[in-house]
């Protein structure tokens, strides 16, 4: 079959390769998270904040949050660490006031490489560190 689609086969195969063989593996793992951490009991306090003039909500958002399984949360925007009055991002605050995605995105845009280079880091020296041990 003469199809400039088709996958290599047998011999064809052999001679596209190069002849070191290609292994990938995964051989360490690091991770990175922003540096400001919540707790989430105090998140749905700070989110129920939000909507003072609404009991029910409030109510659903603190058993939201209790329920979510999740004990810390990270941001890269220490805005959420302010009094729910102060911030741009509580429910209820204005719309105008509200951060864009564009803003959200920009923040992420700016920290995610950072913590990407951080994360590589950590698994380079990990891996070091396994290597240099190893018999």
């Amino acid at each position: 079959m003469n199809n400039s689609y088709a996958l290599p086969t047998g011999d064809e195969r052999s001679a596209t390769q190069n002849s070191t063989p290609n292994h990938a593996a995964i051989l360490s793992v690091g991770t990175a998270v922003p540096e400001h951490a919540l707790c989430q009991a105090d998140i749905g306090r700070w989110m129920a904040e939000g909507f003072a003039d609404a009991p029910a909500t409030r109510r659903a958002v603190r058993s939201l949050h209790a329920q979510s399984a999740i004990e810390r949360r990270y941001t890269c925007c220490p805005e959420y660490l302010q009094p729910v009055q102060n911030s741009r991002f509580a429910p209820g605050a204005s719309p105008a006031a509200v951060p864009t995605t564009a803003e959200r995105m920009a923040i992420y845009a700016r920290e995610a490489p950072k913590l990407g280079l951080t994360a590589a880091h950590r698994a380079v020296v990990s891996y070091a560190a396994t290597a240099a041990t190893a018999p």
